[in-house]
């Protein structure tokens, strides 16, 4: 696809969380209570755990679901329109299973009209606000911490601090 389709605009990872969610017990034959969003809150987390382990096609059949959802409603992928990160042109999933058992999926996503590598990197370069630009819609679709913690960008500002900055090779 990289030689047919050029660079992937996007390399995203989704792990829905068949523990969690109350598809698991549907998909497994039992009742939902969909007007009672606490119902099934009763089973602690081991319980959850041990009923996702104990019902494996469940889980897929979950995780299948999900990942057709997200190509179907947020990448909108041989649909009329934009998905959320733009016109998806292709994509490439694999999936894996974590050592817990549960699934994710690695993907590669092309969007319509993306830059090429070099044409991003001059853009960039030659254009403050194109790169600031650029970095803020980044920052919109990109999370990268635990929400209610510092941003990324404060993050980044405390590790500037002299007294945090550590040589990583060479003499120290």
């Amino acid at each position: 696809m990289i030689i047919s389709r050029g660079t992937p605009t996007l390399f995203v990872t989704i792990n829905p969380s068949d523990v969690d969610h109350p598809l698991v017990k549907l998909f497994a034959g039992h009742d939902i209570h969909i007007d009672n969003i606490s119902w099934g809150e009763e089973l602690s987390e081991w319980q959850r755990k041990l009923f996702a382990a104990k019902h494996p096609a469940s889980c897929a059949l979950f995780f299948h679901y999900i990942m057709t959802k997200f190509v179907r409603i947020i990448l909108r992928h041989g649909r009329e329109g934009r998905g959320l990160y733009g016109r998806c042109t292709g994509y490439y999933g694999t999936v894996e299973a974590q050592g817990k058992g549960t699934l994710h999926c690695h993907m590669l996503i092309w969007l319509q009209g993306h830059l090429s590598l070099q044409t991003l990197h001059n853009r960039m370069k030659g254009s403050t606000s194109y790169k600031d630009s650029v970095f803020r819609w980044l920052e919109s679709v990109i999370q990268g911490e635990f929400p209610g913690l510092l941003s990324s960008r404060d993050q980044l500002a405390s590790f500037s601090k002299p007294s945090l900055i550590r040589p990583v090779f060479g003499q120290g």
